[in-house]
Parts: C-alpha cells; structure tokens; sequence
C-alpha cells in the first residue's frame, strides 16, 4: 500500500510538469523513466521455514544423480549434456513407478510435511 501511495503521489506530480511544459503526450513516457512500477514486492524473511518437497522431488533426488551419469556415459564424442534428457526420463520414470516404491516417498514426503506444519506453526506463533 506504501509503494502504491508513493507511486500515485509522484505520478501527480509528474502530470503536474508534464501539463506546465505542454507536454502532456510525453506523461506515459516519463513515468516509464522516472517511477519504478506500484507492485513491489515485500522482501521475503530467511527464517521462515521452506515449504517441503513433493514425493516426486524427493525421488528425483535420490534418481538424478544415476540418470546424470547414465547418460554422460552414453555420450558419443563430441556431444554435449543434457540436462533436460534426464529431467524427462524422471518423469517417465515415475509414472512408471511400482506402488511400493513410490509409497516409500510418499512417506516421506508426509513426515517432512508434519515436520514443516510444527515449524511453520512455531514460526508464526514467535510473531503473535
């Protein structure tokens, strides 16, 4: 609400000198130049807990690492690494994914859930 009110305020005036010169074609123009945009984002504070990582983030923690190395070891000479080969057969590889495997991650996905809920909740209750 600050940045909206500064940015209205200094918009006037811009109108203001535009009008006074005869210029007021050139208003749009000088408030691209002179005024940032109204919707400024607030900073984001470094001790509120980060939100938890999906079960399929987790899994392509744990398969990245096999598929990077997989892959670069299939390369002919002269070709480059890519990055995005693997991003894909992780996820063909988890729709692929059996019902025990991919429970295993689910669990852990609902533990590091429960944990992020309690810090969360800390978090804000240290604000009241």
């Amino acid at each position: 609400q600050m940045n909206e009110l500064f940015f209205n305020s200094h918009k006037e005036l811009a109108q203001k000198i535009c009008k006074h010169l005869g210029q007021e074609d050139k208003l749009s123009e000088v408030l691209g130049l002179f005024l940032d945009k109204p919707d400024l984002k607030a900073k984001k504070d470094p001790n509120k807990p980060k939100r938890p990582k999906s079960a399929f983030l987790l899994f392509c923690d744990d398969e990245r690492p096999k598929l990077i190395e997989k892959e670069k070891k299939g390369l002919k000479k002269g070709e480059k690494f890519n990055l995005g080969v693997v991003q894909k057969k992780l996820g063909e590889c988890w729709k692929k994914l059996g019902g025990d495997k991919k429970n295993k991650y689910e669990e852990a996905h609902d533990k590091i859930k429960e944990k992020y809920y309690d810090d969360i909740t800390e978090y804000e209750t240290n604000f009241e």
